[in-house]
């Protein structure tokens, strides 16, 4: 078998929403420090933030779109219906994927695979990952139809795929049913590695009382926005840091009394203000969930309006009781912040450093 320092292994991630990339930061900088020749593919923000956080250690960039998401959004939310109806499309799209990056192989020839959401990034004769946490899809008004659907879906998918990479456990997971119990998939299909974030946990005093980071696809991070500034009054006497989540402010910082406000945070100073707060007010993103186990902290939770994944972790993890949730039309920010520190935050000891390793350990068993 050859050395892993002559092995190419190429990450292609989604660049839908920067979560994609930030959970996947940390299994390409191991793998560049376990000595294989790293290659990236991605697109838009998502390519821009790897190309600071990773430099030079990654051998070369490759700038590849990959699928129409933002079609299926309005002010209003995710369309069930309009993502059923066009649901044509993103297979399309995944083929001509699959075309451009076979011309890609004819001439980088790579060894491994690590496709996070990229279904038509994959090799028929080489090993292949899909990484994912959603095999499953849980749409509250058709949630059978749309879970089976879904899984038969990704099930197909997964046969052009040497296995499943679930940044998930097995036990106490923090994916819920959109990993879990299924119909079609087959124990020898998955490998849950445990959850990945890029943030490090700090043992520091919080003296931030509410982190609230706001985000979203426009136009609804900008409603969450609005809602937001509108109820900033409400925590007088408390010390808040808000962050806009919005790259034509990133240079903003504006300070009032005891309310920070950011345009943008890059990561060491996100990783910074969520170690030294109490609680974060945020989307329920799955990356944004691992996040926050991640670092131990409470939550309270405000899904993107119609958004299945965000919609489902949030009733999910508030139903076990690990963090508080509400949806934006009825939040009421002092209301819901005092009833959120109630909630004692998702507990495991599992935390991304053994992800890591385990990833590690499956990129060895089968090369």
């Amino acid at each position: 078998m050859r050395s892993r320092r002559g092995l190419k292994i190429v990450f292609a991630l989604n660049s839908y929403g920067l979560g994609h990339a930030t959970r996947s930061l940390p299994l390409i900088q191991a793998a560049v420090s376990a000595g294989y020749t790293v290659y990236v593919i991605a697109f838009g923000r998502s390519l821009a933030f790897l190309r600071r956080e990773l430099g030079g250690g990654v051998t070369k960039y490759f700038e590849l779109p990959d699928y129409s998401f933002s079609r299926v959004f309005s002010r209003k939310g995710f369309s069930s219906r309009k993502f059923f109806l066009i649901s044509p499309l993103f297979i399309y799209e995944a083929q001509v994927e699959h075309k451009t990056f076979l011309r890609l192989n004819r001439q980088y020839r790579f060894d491994i695979v690590v496709s996070d959401s990229r279904f038509g990034i994959y090799l028929p004769d080489k090993p292949s990952y899909l990484l994912s946490n959603q095999l499953k899809h849980s749409i509250r008004k058709l949630p059978f139809f749309a879970a089976l659907f879904t899984e038969r879906y990704m099930h197909r998918v997964k046969k052009n795929f040497t296995k499943v990479i679930v940044p998930d456990t097995e036990q106490n997971p923090l994916s819920g049913k959109l990993t879990h119990n299924f119909w079609f998939f087959k124990p020898a299909d998955i490998e849950y590695i445990g959850i990945l974030s890029m943030l490090k946990h700090r043992k520091i005093r919080p003296d931030i009382d509410y982190f609230i980071s706001i985000s979203g696809p426009e136009p609804q991070r900008t409603v969450f926005e609005q809602k937001i500034t509108a109820s900033l009054d409400q925590l007088q006497g408390k010390k808040v840091v808000v962050t806009l989540g919005n790259p034509e402010k990133a240079g903003l910082r504006e300070k009032r009394g005891a309310l920070e406000i950011y345009g943008l945070l890059d990561r060491k100073k996100q990783e910074e203000i969520m170690n030294r707060a109490r609680l974060v007010v945020t989307r329920s993103g799955y990356s944004t969930v691992m996040d926050l186990a991640e670092l131990e902290k409470k939550a309270l939770y405000i899904p993107t309006a119609g958004q299945p994944e965000q919609e489902y972790l949030a009733r999910y993890h508030k139903k076990l009781g690990h963090n508080y949730a509400v949806r934006l039309k009825k939040l009421n920010l002092a209301r819901d912040l005092a009833i959120a520190e109630r909630y004692p935050g998702y507990k495991t000891s599992h935390k991304t450093a053994d992800s890591v390793q385990k990833f590690l350990a499956l990129l060895k068993k089968n090369v």
